[in-house]
């Protein structure tokens, strides 16, 4: 597509658009609903890019997308790129299986990796560790702050989906604030559901092709980064154990606690002071 076109999400007028890439290939302005992102960092020095149509082969190490390239997943036939995560590792020998498989979306808008809310605190714990329990955090209002000084403690990070570790360096899930190398922050955060949402940490540095006819998303190590091909692997025999949930007075305690006193005042403490102090009554 020239750069002098006006770039359109579709050629029909409509009040729901069709996917961008589908339309793209009606309309034969690319030879397969194909699309696929490149993100190499954060900073401005580093450029990201995203591919229509056919994959480019020279993107890649080794200039070739093949089996020993490329690991392709299939993914659930529904609204999103989705599939479950089967398993977790921080650095090289501490694993867990996810109980349940958990729903898992990839959405490259996000900038963070959501996770349910009852793993955020065994996550964070399992970094943590793989440090040798080195390093120092503090979380606030959800998130999880770190020593920028510190960061090169962190393990890489890895999920597995179908049998497959895909893992995520420390640069990439560990964000200084301000960007003066004090004040870091784990790209780590609870999500409001019960499902992971893994955003563009999980992205960084692979050449991902998402296929739209066949539900598909490839991962294959950019050209000149430092990933290597997804390994398959062996679930894990040890779980992961989630947080205990709040009581419900932990949830709701101190909303009941203040509905007992507005009750109390409203029935008790009101009536009495209007029946001590009613001027209507001579005997007052």
């Amino acid at each position: 597509m020239s750069q002098n076109k006006q770039m359109l999400l579709s050629t029909q007028e409509m009040e729901v658009g069709p996917l961008f890439a589908n339309e793209l290939y009606r309309v034969e302005n690319i030879p397969e609903p194909t699309f696929s992102f490149g993100m190499q960092g954060y900073s401005d020095e580093e450029s990201s890019f995203v591919d229509f149509g056919k994959p480019d082969e020279f993107r890649v190490e080794g200039a070739k997308l093949d089996e020993n390239t490329t690991i392709t997943f299939g993914f659930n036939d529904d609204f999103f790129w989705s599939t479950w995560t089967q398993a977790m590792r921080f650095g090289e020998n501490q694993e867990f299986a996810i109980e349940g498989s958990p729903y898992t979306i990839f959405d490259t808008g996000s900038s963070h990796l959501m996770v349910p809310p009852l793993l955020l605190e065994p996550i964070i714990n399992g970094l943590v560790a793989a440090t040798g329990n080195r390093a120092q955090y503090a979380i606030q209002e959800g998130i999880t702050f770190v020593d920028c000084n510190q960061r090169e403690l962190f393990k890489p990070l890895a999920f597995m989906f179908n049998e497959y570790y895909i893992e995520i360096d420390p640069e990439d899930y560990i964000w200084d604030v301000n960007g003066d190398g004090q004040v870091c922050t784990l790209l780590i955060i609870a999500n409001s559901y019960d499902f992971f949402l893994l955003g563009q940490p999980i992205y960084q540095k692979f050449y991902t092709i998402h296929n739209m006819a066949q539900a598909t998303i490839g991962f294959a190590a950019l050209r000149n980064s430092n990933k290597e091909i997804p390994m398959r692997a062996i679930i894990p025999l040890e779980i992961m154990i989630a947080s205990i949930p709040p009581t419900f007075l932990e949830v709701y305690g101190n909303f009941m606690f203040i509905m007992v006193c507005v009750i109390f005042a409203a029935y008790v403490i009101q009536p009495a002071m209007e029946t001590r102090y009613d001027i209507n009554n001579p005997e007052h």
